[in-house]
């Protein structure tokens, strides 16, 4: 039986393990939920959301918190990028920790990417901030006493560490791989842990088998990749999602068919961003997340939105076909049918501070009144795996290069984006060199019941 709430004067349909959850929510303690790809966690943050409009939604990328309307966790708490150590971090910021010291409910999405010692620098913080100024409600609880709300799915894409950082975490959390789970504070925080199984993505008994496959994926397992070797195409549709496992072959796709339609005399356009004075360009690179300084565009160039707009009928991912080039904005025929009109965006300061390069973080200072507009719109003819996570597509083409998938969860996110197995195609076999699935990852899980 489904429940609805109104988001944005949109229903949201719930199914029963969602409202399982939301009920458990409700409760007021600390909740930690998961699931495989496709069973509504997204949803289930607006739903929550819709419920508490006052709480806070934060992600540990951009791409994750422009999916879900929220913020980056280090823009939102002030902090640099990491590695962290608490006695390091800056509690001057008075107006910081008063913000966060006023909140009740803090939603953290996508923690699969997030590390141990970035959750243990939000919950100190948190934790300073109540009892500077809150002094009479705080028992020195984790975070001061708010509810955590954790989502996210350990299967998928883990956290980046790399050269010195993998030497901190295996010497700070005795771990190379940098999962929150390692961290001391998740027993503390005395999680309510719950599982979504209702699959909203690969629906139908039609998929039940693609279904199985994913999740015998999912758990690292080889044995069913020969239904994706006989059931997968290996040509790609004109109108596919190109999925990549690396950005080079993503940025080349795209190159690549937008000079194919330029040759054919397709009608372009520059569209110029408007920004700030000295604004740094490195920030919205050329990859185009979410926007570039300069995009161009023509008559029958794909592409896909990076900005939530409810109002316009457009989420981050919707991907399309342009249609018609405007002076300050764009026509495109969405994939379910509905044309929309694309204008540009704002990024005001703080979510710009959110979208800096870890490697330029420490050396870019941003003036007040920073801002970038542009179209809210990059190429997607191809994307990277990581751009995939969180999205539904109709047809994908999985495009492995000359490489195999090189880490854990990564071959499952890039199979799992596509409703169904008829929508799929790769260039390529499967391999079991192509599985990765994490030890530490499988330990947690079978301790937590999950």
């Amino acid at each position: 039986m489904e429940r609805t709430v109104n988001k944005n004067k949109a229903n949201i349909y719930i199914s029963d393990d969602q409202s399982k959850v939301l009920d458990i929510v409700k409760l007021g303690g600390n909740v930690y939920f998961t699931g495989p790809a496709g069973t509504g966690k997204t949803t289930l943050v607006d739903a929550i959301r819709q419920l508490y409009p006052s709480l806070s939604v934060v992600a540990p990328t951009g791409v994750a918190a422009l999916n879900i309307d929220g913020s980056t966790i280090h823009s939102f708490f002030g902090l640099p990028y990491g590695p962290y150590y608490i006695d390091e971090l800056n509690l001057e910021d008075e107006d910081k920790l008063k913000g966060l010291a006023q909140l009740t409910i803090i939603i953290f999405d996508e923690i699969s990417m997030m590390t141990p010692d970035l959750f243990e620098a939000t919950e100190y913080l948190c934790r300073i901030a109540t009892k500077r100024y809150l002094p009479n409600i705080s028992e020195d609880k984790p975070f001061g006493g708010k509810q955590i709300i954790m989502c996210g799915d350990f299967s998928q894409l883990p956290p980046v560490a790399k050269g010195k950082s993998r030497h901190f975490y295996t010497g700070e959390y005795e771990h190379s791989s940098p999962f929150i789970f390692h961290s001391l504070l998740w027993r503390e925080m005395d999680f309510r842990c719950c599982k979504l199984t209702t699959q909203h993505r690969q629906i139908g008994q039609e998929q039940a088998c693609f279904r199985y496959a994913l999740e015998r994926i999912r758990k690292g397992e080889v044995n069913d990749l020969d239904f994706f070797d006989s059931n997968v195409k290996t040509g790609a549709d004109d109108n596919a999602l190109i999925i990549t496992t690396v950005n080079s072959i993503a940025k080349k796709t795209n190159e690549k068919k937008l000079k194919r339609l330029l040759i054919h005399g397709a009608i372009n356009k520059n569209y110029h961003a408007q920004h700030s004075p000295l604004f740094p360009k490195e920030i919205f690179n050329s990859h185009g997340d979410p926007a570039i300084h300069c995009l161009k565009l023509c008559i029958g160039a794909r592409v896909m939105t990076t900005i939530n707009n409810y109002d316009e009928g457009y989420v981050n991912g919707s991907i399309g076909t342009v249609v018609s080039l405007n002076k300050r904005s764009v026509d495109i025929l969405l994939d379910n049918g509905a044309i929309i009109t694309v204008t540009s965006y704002t990024w005001s300061k703080s979510m710009v501070e959110g979208l800096i390069p870890p490697s330029k973080i420490k050396k870019t200072v941003l003036a007040e009144g920073t801002f970038f507009s542009q179209l809210p719109l990059k190429l997607a003819w191809a994307v990277t795996v990581h751009k995939s996570q969180g999205a539904t597509y109709d047809k994908v083409h999985i495009e492995f290069g000359d490489k195999y998938c090189f880490s854990h969860g990564q071959l499952y996110v890039a199979l799992s984006r596509c409703r169904t197995i008829e929508g799929m195609s790769m260039s390529r076999k499967l391999s079991s060199r192509d599985v990765h699935f994490s030890e530490e990852v499988r330990v947690f899980e079978e301790a937590f019941g999950l």
